[in-house]
């Protein structure tokens, strides 16, 4: 990948490089994050794979419980489940947004 045309991609990918394990980590924990690109920008980056295979399971375990829990309750019909699971989705999303400026500083995105 030519990142002369791609400035910002540069202080990206060198930043990914350098904090795999973190980078991955946190941006796997966001819900509304692409899978397949942030999978294929670790492949770009040359992210190590001792980092990114951690960062991956450890960032997923969250996002899966919220999917599952709300998959689960629509299921039962229940609406209080129901309610539940779309407030521990939302929380998650809202949580992501909350802590962003944090989240970008420790990524070396500022």
């Amino acid at each position: 990948m030519n990142v002369d045309r791609y400035p910002w991609s540069e202080k990206l990918f060198t930043q990914m490089e350098r904090r795999g394990f973190l980078y991955f980590f946190v941006l796997r924990l966001i819900p509304l994050v692409s899978f397949d690109l942030l999978s294929y920008a670790g492949g770009i980056s040359r992210v190590r794979f001792r980092a990114f295979v951690p960062a991956t399971v450890l960032g997923m375990i969250p996002g899966t419980f919220a999917y599952s829990f709300l998959g689960a309750s629509l299921a039962s019909g229940n609406v209080t489940t129901i309610f539940i699971a779309a407030l521990v989705f939302v929380g998650l999303i809202v949580v992501t947004y909350i802590f962003r400026k944090t989240v970008k500083k420790w990524l070396g995105l500022n």
